[in-house]
């Protein structure tokens, strides 16, 4: 189970999910290489296969990315699925940062003092559901489940 981000640039001035309109039609952030290019500054080792899926590895995190268009394609955002912990609220926001986007996940918009704590409440909701009551975000690991 990962912990999804989206980054887009939403309406200004909402402060959670459910304040965006039904007409909100998104505009692009840039191209899919552009996109790319960015994570790859952001997780060295990021792979992209054939299919345009990358994944890679940061502290305490790897992320699987679905970036399937061409490079010259313009996106209007990218879902980041993270997988374990450490870094992965700041490398969204990092990513949102240099497209002039915002980071999105669980319903809230990630900002430096909110970030850690989302990430900390999804742990805790996944290990809820599939019932590992006593598990923390540093003890989640990185499994598929």
């Amino acid at each position: 189970m990962s912990w999804d981000v989206f980054v887009m640039r939403f309406p200004a001035g909402i402060k959670a999910s459910d304040e965006i309109p039904d007409s909100w039609d998104p505009e692009n952030i840039g191209t899919v290489g552009a996109v790319r290019a960015a994570l790859g500054e952001l997780v060295p080792d990021m792979v992209w296969d054939a299919t345009g899926w990358g994944q890679g590895t940061g502290d305490g995190f790897t992320v699987e990315v679905p970036l399937t268009d061409p490079d010259d394609a313009p996106t209007n955002g990218v879902t980041l699925m993270f997988r374990g912990g450490g870094d992965a609220p700041f490398v969204a926001m990092a990513l949102a940062e240099r497209f002039d986007a915002r980071a999105l996940a669980s319903g809230e918009f990630l900002e430096p003092g909110n970030a850690e704590a989302a990430l900390a409440e999804w742990h805790r909701f996944r290990a809820r559901a599939l019932g590992r009551h006593g598990e923390t975000a540093a003890g989640a690991g990185q499994d598929s489940g």
